[in-house]
């Protein structure tokens, strides 16, 4: 009887911890906007970007936004952004014959 009483008590635990973190708030990113000049790079040239991302989520958070063709990644950023907050990140990517 006394193992039953024990099983009960993890299982109740278990439940406790997983519905406790399915509430837990977490941030989530959103991006917005991505914006690329419109004058278009030759393989090997630099060129200007501006992303707009926002933290819908109801924790702060820590992420990495890529810009990628075709698997290749020609801009990455990384920003730490409060809930409701909207964070610019400007950067140069690398051409890759866009």
């Amino acid at each position: 009887m006394k193992r039953t009483y024990l099983y009960a008590a993890v299982v109740i635990v278990i439940i406790a911890v997983a519905a406790a973190y399915a509430l837990w708030p977490r941030p989530s990113i959103k991006v917005s906007s991505v914006i690329v000049p419109s004058e278009f790079a030759k393989v090997g040239e630099q060129f200007n970007v501006t992303v707009r991302a926002s933290n819908t989520g109801g924790a702060s958070g820590t992420y990495n936004i890529q810009l990628k063709l075709d698997g290749t990644v020609l801009f990455s950023r990384e920003a730490t952004a409060r809930p409701r907050e909207f964070v610019p990140l400007h950067g140069v990517g690398a051409g890759s014959g866009i």
